[in-house]
């Protein structure tokens, strides 16, 4: 098994909510992960056509009980179908199979790579803990109490609601058990959503390390009672000005995540699951998310030229942040060296943060695939309920990882949510659900949406944007 960090926030300043100065000066967290050296990759086979990309059908739906959040409109909850393909769609291609996952064979021939199908679903159900990269979700209604909030020395995120603030919280409550530390908090009534990130908490029955909060002793806080994370911030309007309601709200957040996107607006839940429908488009942190650096960010023009994974990098539609925009490090130790993030060979390796993909199947493609696993019961009905998704709304690239591309999903830290994958089907980690069903051929990418930035302007680029439509 292995272990990686998802950066999903990047640094910058914001005013804080809470009047109280910092002890610190924020450095970048990163993972520690051997030393790799990137060489020239081998060419990519040729791509095979990709047929019946504009206009492509979706498989049926039907209605059921559950509410999705945020509003019809916005895009990961709008069908692929009909939507037009990106005109690179071979090339993003190539470089989701052959890179997504960081592999021996990167700085050789790609094709040599014996995971490049391989992907995973993070239930959080690992036998070690330290794998769980899932998101833990919870509901506000549970909460018992409120309590502060501090930033870790050392951690870079984001804190859109100031060091000091309070959050509804209950002490039960657990973040997920991998590095990232991840913890989501739902009002379903107001539709109001905060997310922690790099969450210190007492595990495996050791004492609470909360050494990088003392800092904020000064400043009032209370070891063992206030919450010390790495960021912690509230789905916001995109120019962070007040809280938005994420039951109608369609635009994005870039405070929150690698590619400024709500951490819940793409979690798969066991409770959808469970109805054989999962009706908007999944999270995939990948370990190839495109890089800038001085001169090398990519013009909203340049996104329509060579120079766009080559020359210059960025994110598109509807990211709200370019997590890559320094190109100075990928947040993995040394792994790739910085030096080789802002090569136009590396770079010519990776897929900017936003990018949409999805799948070509017909509903006896599926089936033949749930034949093929032996899947009956609720598993059978979960896992067509996933590959249904693939098909009708794709996945978003939202974050870096530091080794897998694996979809992210509610979960298991919250025993609710253990037992409720268990309840849907899910044995052992639940890590292969998917094993066999993404393959190089029936793989395709959506041209991005347009990003109505807060600046007035419109854009294919990451910007802040409260509203973003597609054709």
């Amino acid at each position: 098994m292995y272990r990686r960090l998802l950066l999903g926030l990047v640094a910058l300043t914001l005013t804080s909510c809470v009047s109280i100065p910092s002890p610190h000066t924020p450095k970048t967290s990163k993972a520690a992960q051997p030393a790799t050296t990137t060489t020239t990759p081998a060419a990519h086979p040729a791509a095979s056509p990709d047929a019946g990309a504009v206009g492509a059908t979706c498989l049926p739906e039907a209605a059921d009980s559950y509410q999705r959040p945020f509003a019809a409109t916005a895009p990961w909850n709008v069908p692929v179908c009909g939507l037009p393909a990106d005109p690179r769609s071979a090339d993003w291609t190539n470089r989701f199979y052959y890179y997504a996952h960081y592999n021996q064979y990167m700085g050789g021939d790609p094709t040599q790579a014996t995971d490049s199908a391989s992907y995973t679903v993070m239930f959080g159900l690992d036998a070690n803990p330290v794998n769980d990269f899932s998101v833990a979700v919870y509901d506000a209604k549970d909460a018992t109490t409120t309590t502060r909030v501090f930033q870790r020395t050392g951690w870079n995120g984001l804190m859109n609601i100031g060091n000091g603030a309070s959050i509804p919280w209950n002490p039960s409550w657990r973040a997920s058990t991998g590095s990232d530390a991840l913890l989501v908090i739902v009002d379903h009534t107001t539709g109001h959503e905060w997310t922690l990130w790099g969450l210190v908490q007492s595990t495996y029955g050791l004492p609470l390390n909360d050494t990088q909060c003392w800092g904020w002793i000064p400043f009032s806080y209370r070891s063992g009672t206030d919450l010390c994370v790495g960021s912690a911030n509230m789905s916001k309007t995109a120019n962070g000005t007040s809280p938005v309601n994420d039951n109608t709200y369609a635009g994005n957040n870039p405070t929150n995540r690698g590619s400024g996107i709500d951490e819940y607006a793409l979690l798969a839940t066991p409770q959808e699951a469970s109805t054989g429908q999962i009706r908007h488009a999944l999270a995939m942190p990948v370990f190839n998310t495109m890089t800038g650096g001085p001169g090398q960010v990519c013009t909203a023009t340049q996104l329509n030229t060579d120079a766009f994974g080559s020359t210059c990098g960025n994110a598109v539609a509807p990211a709200g942040q370019f997590e890559g925009v320094a190109g100075t490090t990928h947040g993995c130790g040394n792994n790739p060296p910085a030096a080789a993030l802002t090569n136009t060979t590396y770079r010519q390796t990776t897929i900017p943060e936003g990018t949409r993909f999805a799948l070509h199947l017909s509903d006896q493609d599926i089936e033949n695939w749930l034949n093929s696993r032996a899947y009956t019961g609720q598993k059978r009905v979960t896992a067509k309920a996933f590959a249904v998704a693939l098909v009708n709304y794709g996945w978003f690239i939202t974050d870096t990882s530091c080794y897998g591309a694996d979809f992210q999903v509610s979960g298991s830290a919250n025993p609710t949510t253990a037992a409720a994958w268990r309840a849907d089907g899910i044995t052992g980690d639940g890590r292969d659900l998917l094993q066999g069903l993404i393959t190089k051929t029936n793989i395709w990418t959506i041209a991005p949406p347009t990003n109505h930035c807060t600046n007035g302007t419109t854009s294919k680029a990451a910007c802040p944007a409260d509203t973003i439509t597609y054709p």
